[in-house]
């Protein structure tokens, strides 16, 4: 245990009394007393040495990794709490934060016009839309009916004037055939036809290609009437059931949703509607957090000790690149008391400080806290704090201190 010197002086200087004492007596050597010295180390004062530091201090890092874009103070500077110290290159941060706010507000928009109801312009759309529907529903319904619709007598009766005109061409030109293939059979020879000269066979190719053409026009005529006779095709019949079906499936659909716009939102829809702007607002709460990560304010008021970055310069999260205390709160804390003088010292003690740096500043103290549990470093040894009933200017942070704490026991 560390005896303080004035201690020390004062165990010698009764020592030394004590020996004055017995030689002036002039009692002989067997009549000496040996003085005894108390060795006890109950005196009033227990000493220790400490460090000046500020009530409140902290070392300052970033929470993540980056590039030190800005440092906004230097050594000494005096800082408020929520002042911007220093900040890392946030460019991808600020992007990302931009495009959540972007999508913040598409989100709410849209819930904005959930809420608004069904708009004039919407409805008057909507009305058209089923309006048209309805037109082609109409339209497909009649082309249906036509081809459902029995045969126009007029028209059977054009039919058949048709194929009776067709049948009396085909005959006039099939007796002429046949006239001229009489003669050629029976009255040829009757004739003395020399070569060169024209005779009744030279019309024969464009007779016969005649009676071709009539005899299609006759099968065309017939099977026009057969077709009128024979009622609607089937096959015609399905296609326009269909394009009946259809329309009126593009019809319900515009019917469904006109009444979808007068209806407005359902509770269900606002339900999604909200959700999804709660969802985009956490969005923005996350990039402004992630960016403000890269963004390091002064957590209280104080002033800058330390600064241990320079732009430019890649910043590790969580390593110290700044040191802030407040200056105008400080206090000693001790490096060297031991088990025993800590068992001695109370909370309430009152103290004397000098200063190494400043032998002519003493100053007066008093113990406001002791640690519960013993340092870290070499021997046993416990902080003790004490607040200075007053501060002369010359005080800085990390001087060395001479604390004497008068104790009860």
């Amino acid at each position: 245990m560390k005896v303080p010197e004035r201690q020390v002086f004062l165990r010698l200087l009764a020592a030394l009394t004590a020996v004055l004492v017995i030689g002036c007596s002039g009692g002989t050597a067997a009549e000496e007393v040996v003085p005894t010295v108390d060795t006890s180390d109950q005196t009033p004062t227990v000493s220790a040495t400490g460090e000046v530091v500020p009530a409140q201090w902290a070392e300052l890092s970033f929470a993540i990794s980056g590039v030190a874009s800005e440092i906004r103070v230097k050594e000494g500077d005096v800082v408020q709490e929520g002042d911007e110290i220093a900040r890392l290159d946030t460019t991808d941060l600020d992007i990302a934060l931009v495009r959540a706010k972007a999508a913040l507000s598409v989100a709410q928009a849209n819930l904005d016009l959930a809420k608004a109801g069904p708009r004039d312009a919407e409805v008057k759309r909507a009305q058209d839309q089923l309006a048209a529907a309805n037109a082609r529903v109409a339209v497909a319904i009649a082309q249906r009916d036509a081809v459902k619709a029995p045969p126009d007598q007029d028209a059977v009766i054009q039919a058949q004037v048709n194929v009776q005109q067709a049948v009396n061409g085909q005959q006039d030109l099939q007796e002429s055939y046949d006239s001229l293939m009489y003669f050629v059979e029976h009255h040829w020879d009757d004739f003395d036809f020399q070569p060169g000269d024209r005779t009744p066979l030279d019309g024969e190719q464009n007779l016969r290609y005649s009676l071709e053409q009539a005899n299609l026009q006759v099968a065309a005529a017939q099977a026009s009437l057969d077709k009128l006779l024979a009622g609607p095709d089937p096959d015609d019949l399905r296609v326009a059931d269909a394009k009946v079906w259809a329309a009126a499936a593009q019809r319900d659909a515009s019917l469904a949703y006109l009444n979808l716009v007068k209806a407005g939102a359902s509770p269900a829809d606002l339900a999604v509607s909200q959700a999804e702007v709660e969802q985009a607002q956490t969005a923005v709460d996350s990039a402004e957090a992630a960016r403000d990560q890269g963004i390091l304010k002064a957590p209280f008021a104080g002033t800058i000790s330390t600064i241990n970055i320079d732009p430019g310069e890649l910043v590790n999260a969580g390593v110290p690149a700044f040191v802030l205390g407040n200056l105008d709160s400080l206090r000693i804390e001790t490096t060297d008391l031991n088990e025993i003088d800590a068992a001695r010292v109370q909370v309430g003690d009152t103290a004397t400080v000098t200063f190494d740096a400043l032998p002519n500043v003493t100053v007066q103290g008093t113990v406001v806290s002791i640690s519960p549990k013993s340092s870290e470093g070499a021997g046993v040894n416990y902080k003790t704090i004490l607040e200075l009933n007053s501060l002369s200017s010359d005080v800085r942070w990390g001087m060395t201190a001479f604390v004497d704490i008068d104790v009860k026991n």
